[in-house]
C-alpha cells in the first residue's frame, strides 16, 4: 500500500484547515467547496471557492543517501468569491464579498500559524523565515465582471521525510 509524504499530509491539512470557513463555526462566509487545485473564475459554478496547490519545493538531505531529508514548500491558496450582478450596478456588495473572505482566509491562516508551530509532535509548520503574509485582491474579473479574486502563500517546513529504498 501507497502511503503519502509528509508534503502531501501537510497540504491535506491545510486543505482541512481552509474546509472549517462556515458561518456555523463563527466566519463570515460558507465556503461551498475547498480544492487540491486553483481553477480559474471561468471554471468555478459555486462560490466561495477556495484552491490550495504546492508551488516549489527546497529539499534540504539530512544523509548522504538523501533518504531522509527536510523540505520547505511554498503553498499558495486562491479564494474566489461571485457578486451577484455586474460590479457596475453591485460595487459596495462586490467589495463586501472580498472583504468578507479575506477575513475568514486571514483567519485561517493565523490559525494554522498557531496550531503548526516548530514542536515535536508536529510533522510541519509554517517556516519560521515567514516574517509576513500579503493579501492580494483582484477585482471585476470574468464576462460580467463579477468575480473577486484573494490570493496569498506561505512557506511551510516539513521536517524528516523520507524516502523508502527499494532493495
Amino acid at each position: 500500500m501507497q502511503t503519502s509524504s509528509r508534503i502531501e499530509l501537510a497540504k491535506k491539512d491545510v486543505i482541512e484547515e481552509f474546509k472549517k470557513i462556515q458561518k456555523s463555526n463563527g466566519f463570515r462566509n460558507d465556503v461551498a467547496s475547498v480544492l487540491p487545485l486553483i481553477r480559474s473564475e471561468d471554471q468555478i459554478t459555486q462560490y466561495p471557492e477556495i484552491g490550495i496547490e504546492l508551488g516549489p519545493e527546497k529539499l534540504q538531505p539530512l544523509n548522504d543517501k538523501w533518504t531522509v531529508y527536510d523540505s520547505n514548500v511554498t503553498v499558495f491558496i486562491v479564494g474566489t468569491v461571485e457578486s451577484n450582478t455586474d460590479t457596475e450596478t453591485d460595487v459596495p456588495y462586490a467589495i463586501d464579498a472580498m472583504e468578507a473572505l479575506v477575513h475568514d482566509m486571514r483567519k485561517v491562516v493565523v490559525t494554522i500559524f498557531s496550531k503548526y508551530i516548530n514542536q515535536l509532535e508536529n510533522r510541519w509548520n509554517v517556516s519560521p523565515k515567514t516574517k509576513e503574509i500579503i493579501f492580494y485582491r483582484q477585482s471585476n474579473l470574468g464576462n460580467k465582471r463579477n468575480k473577486h479574486l484573494v490570493e496569498t502563500s506561505f512557506n511551510i517546513k516539513v521536517r524528516i521525510d523520507t524516502i523508502v529504498e527499494k532493495e
